[in-house]
Order: C-alpha cells, then structure tokens, then sequence
C-alpha cells in the first residue's frame, strides 16, 4: 500500500458505528488535501 493507506486493525471494526467512524475518517482526510506548511511543522516535531 501507499501513501494515504492506513491499516485498522479487525477488532476495531466490530460494529456498524465502528465501521462508519473510520470511513468518515478516511473520507474527511482525503477531502483536505495537505498543507505543506502544517507538514514541515509535523515533521519537525516527529521527535518529541
């Protein structure tokens, strides 16, 4: 998989209400592009 793919675990998806949290999630996500100004900031404090 590539960028942008994330992995759930099974168990985290052991009902409807589960299920419709992490496609939300992954819809929300890929409806905001990235901001490359907010991706320097994460990657300078990966670290901490």
């Amino acid at each position: 998989m590539g960028a942008g793919w994330i992995t759930v675990d099974a168990a985290a998806l052991r009902n409807e209400a589960a299920l419709q949290f992490w496609v939300s999630a992954a819809l929300e996500h890929n409806a905001n592009p990235p901001n490359p100004a907010n991706a320097a900031k994460t990657a300078n404090t990966a670290g901490r």
